[in-house]
């Protein structure tokens, strides 16, 4: 597992792949989540982590993996369901729940 993951921009979202077995979905997955989101050209700043290290990864077990410094707020992960289900669900994973000491 790449550390350097954990400490981008707090600007850059990731997003984890956790199913290694339909390669060209992610493909897919990731092509629309860089395409532009609006007529002015938004597009979501994320970063893509393709890493077996989370290979089948829960997020109760991202939660025990994420480094006490991360300010990341949230954590999206590309499950076998977001790959298979043709609505495409993606699970955000809540990372305020894990920083200790944060104020809401």
């Amino acid at each position: 597992m790449d550390e350097r993951m954990w400490h981008q921009s707090s600007d850059v979202s990731l997003v984890i792949r956790t199913d290694f077995a339909h390669p060209q979905e992610w493909t897919a997955i990731q092509a629309a989540i860089a395409e532009p989101q609006t007529e002015d050209g938004f597009t979501a700043f994320v970063a893509f982590v393709d890493d077996r290290a989370f290979e089948g990864i829960t997020p109760s077990q991202l939660l025990e993996v994420v480094p006490a410094d991360f300010n990341h707020a949230v954590a999206f992960l590309v499950d076998t369901k977001a790959l298979t289900h043709p609505d495409r669900p993606i699970l955000v994973v809540n990372l305020y729940d894990y920083v200790e000491d944060l104020e809401d």
